[in-house]
């Protein structure tokens, strides 16, 4: 009998450890099926989004920049009939001049121009005609023309003379409609209110003037050559900095000749990557690779300073792979998102508390905010090492326990945590390194806002322009300058000299050209 008992009892055991496994096996099934919902969930609302924006209809034919090239869908849903017969060809209509098909315009305003010799000797001249050209400004809704007359003459006492006649006036785009003032807000439309430019122009033909999205391409290049040279001096400024913050964002473009296996759409993924001076200026650049080499492009083999960024690996790749003393800053906030990830998706045994101590860094980060450098450096070493070694802590302590699976939102979040906590220490030894990166995220959103709109980027080189547009006008709205204002004024500078190579581009920095112009700052932004 006691033998059968024991028998018994040995039987128990294994079936309670047949029942632990696999109670165990059933929760690690459990944790990965949430974990799949998780992950499907997100994809369906990075694919159809959260129904609360507007849909943009699949087959909407994008703008191109210049050397863009143009889709064509053929309509295969519908069976055309062909009847063969002999139609003859109606001539073709007369080709208006430019006087003529913009006649109806009225105009804002006529310069002449008077040669200087006959200034300065007007008896001895006359006149004997004149030559006229005119450009197109939009002004409140509406289009006006801007007429240049510069007449012609000729010596009185010496008709052997060649006439006179001044030069017509710089352009920007030379010989065409478009004045300097129109490229501009041009530009602001498509880049600061995300406006494609095949709407731009079913707006300009509603109000009297029919252009093509290739002639606004055309001058959009011509704006973007002129103002690389300001472009590229803010590089130089941001690679004399010890501190920068840099990102990255996926872009879709249309490639050179898209490849046989090409994605949906024909697209191909670029990106910009951005740089940071939080306290000074931020700079696009336009890549068609995220590895480390862009790094390298953008501030060279021999920088030395703090970088500031995420967790992707190219920036310790690029760090790694140098023999400069560059270091890597963290950010608190992509840490923190970890954890909110792991608390929406219900794992709430131990993310409410991470949410609650960085919340309290963020509530003394707040009350120095405005405060100077050495200010934030003393908050910071007075309040903050206890509350970090808390963290970090605790983040050990579940990870050397195994209280979480690795592969669980918590888990992922405990690694990226402690991956990541060396680099967040450098705040508390610079008062001016910030706990996130939340400077140039924000400059990341207009391009996604602009992407909603205008879908991809029509061609690898139009990236770059974008990118020189990106930069002015996200340095302009932080400056408080009135960025039609101010691209107006330089890009009206810069026409001025022969050639790209004689100016001065660093009177035209942001920061240099409200020091020469302080009349033309406004108490508000006027395009920001």
């Amino acid at each position: 009998m006691s033998k059968s008992m024991e028998e018994l009892y040995k039987i128990i055991d294994e079936l309670r450890s047949i029942i632990d496994k696999q109670a165990k096996r059933i929760e690690e099934l459990e944790a990965s099926n949430a974990q799949k919902d998780a992950e499907i969930a997100s994809l369906k609302k990075k694919l159809y989004g959260t129904g609360k924006s507007e849909k943009i209809d699949p087959k909407q034919e994008e703008l191109f920049d210049k050397d863009e090239i143009e889709l064509s869908r053929p309509n295969d849903d519908k069976l055309v009939e062909f009847e063969i017969s002999y139609t003859r060809k109606e001539g073709k209509k007369p080709k208006l001049s430019k006087e003529s098909k913009y006649q109806h315009l009225p105009t804002k305003e006529e310069i002449v121009y008077i040669p200087e010799e006959v200034q300065k000797n007007p008896d001895q001249y006359e006149e004997i005609g004149e030559e006229t050209t005119f450009e197109i400004e939009p002004e409140s809704n509406r289009f006006f023309k801007i007429i240049h007359k510069r007449i012609k003459y000729k010596k009185k006492d010496d008709r052997s003379q060649a006439p006179l006649v001044e030069a017509a006036p710089k352009q920007l785009v030379q010989g065409s409609i478009a004045s300097t003032g129109w490229v501009v807000q041009i530009i602001l439309d498509k880049y600061l209110d995300h406006l494609p430019l095949d709407r731009q122009c079913a707006i300009a033909k509603r109000i009297g003037v029919e252009v093509t999205t290739k002639n606004m391409c055309d001058w959009l290049e011509k704006a973007g050559n002129a103002l690389e040279g300001i472009y590229n001096k803010i590089l130089d400024m941001l690679k004399l900095e010890n501190y920068l913050q840099a990102d990255e964002t996926p872009i879709d473009y249309i490639p050179d000749k898209p490849p046989k296996e090409r994605c949906k759409k024909g697209c191909k993924l670029g990106y910009f990557w951005l740089l940071n001076d939080p306290s000074s200026y931020v700079y696009y650049h336009w890549s068609t690779t995220r590895s480390a080499s862009v790094m390298t492009d953008l501030l060279g083999s021999n920088w030395n300073g703090l970088l500031q960024c995420d967790g992707y690996p190219s920036y310790k790749s690029w760090v790694n792979n140098e023999v400069n003393l560059s270091r890597l800053g963290s950010c608190l906030v992509h840490i923190r998102r970890k954890f909110k990830e792991a608390y929406e998706r219900g794992e709430r045994k131990y993310s409410p508390w991470f949410l609650r101590k960085i919340a309290l860094i963020y509530h003394w980060e707040e009350s120095c905010r405005d405060q100077s450098v050495k200010e934030r450096e003393a908050v910071r070493s007075s309040h903050y090492p206890f509350v970090f070694n808390q963290i970090l802590r605790y983040m050990k302590h579940i990870q050397a326990n195994q209280r979480v699976l690795p592969q669980s939102k918590m888990g992922r979040a405990i690694h990226y945590g402690l991956d990541q906590w060396e680099g967040l220490q450098e705040c508390l030894k610079d008062g001016r390194i910030e706990l996130d990166n939340n400077r140039i995220e924000n400059a990341v959103r207009p391009t996604k806002i602009g992407l909603k709109n205008w879908l991809f980027i029509g061609h690898q080189n139009a990236g770059k322009r974008a990118a020189i547009f990106y930069t002015l006008i996200e340095n302009c709205k932080r400056l408080k300058i009135p960025t039609a204002t101010y691209l107006k004024d330089v890009l009206n500078q810069i026409i001025q000299y022969p050639s790209f190579d004689q100016v001065d581009y660093e009177k035209l920095l942001p920061k240099n050209w409200i020091k020469q112009n302080p009349e033309k700052m406004t108490p508000f932004q006027v395009a920001a």
